[in-house]
């Protein structure tokens, strides 16, 4: 057994249609470089081009090499990961939808000062999980704006069904 250093160093690579028959390479070259584990993740694919909203619609099945949709009414999983997607500036956001100011959840500034617990625990965080959990006093228009349009939340509050755009 390996012994534990930190920084632990993680790699993650998200299998596609395009890449998949790379893993075996992939994995070898992540740990020739000093990596302590690699992560092979599940693609997802979503309309966001189509829609203009982020959201997850199919994910890459790497047991079949096909894309499957996702089901509906599933809950987000960014709201319950032990994953955090930080900007170039330590800023942080809730998945890799994110890609603006107004997308992030905690601004480095008080990432800086902030634990990654109490990151983790912040007013963007808990109303998101609260609406996923179901408290009525939690309105899709009360969620961060990156959340507010998200194919997750649409699907579990059943607003829009799959594929149909609201103008």
């Amino acid at each position: 057994m390996k012994k534990v250093q930190y920084p632990w160093l993680t790699a993650k690579c998200h299998v596609f249609e395009h890449n998949w028959h790379e893993i075996i390479a992939y994995h070898e070259r992540m740990l020739s470089l000093g990596v302590d584990e690699v992560l092979f993740l599940k693609a997802f694919s979503n309309g966001i081009y189509a829609t203009g909203r982020a959201g997850t619609e199919k994910a890459f099945n790497v047991t079949t090499l096909q894309w499957e949709e996702t089901q509906k009414g599933q809950i987000c999983p960014h709201m319950w990961s032990e994953e955090v997607h930080l900007d170039y500036d330590g800023a942080v956001m809730p998945c890799g939808s994110g890609c603006r100011e107004e997308h992030t959840f905690v601004t480095a500034e008080e990432a800086m000062a902030k634990s990654l617990t109490d990151q983790l625990n912040c007013d963007a965080f808990l109303r998101v999980r609260k609406f996923f959990l179901g408290k009525a006093s939690v309105k899709r228009e009360d969620l961060p704006i990156l959340c507010r349009d998200c194919e997750y939340t649409r699907m579990y509050r059943g607003d829009t069904p799959r594929g149909m755009v609201r103008s």
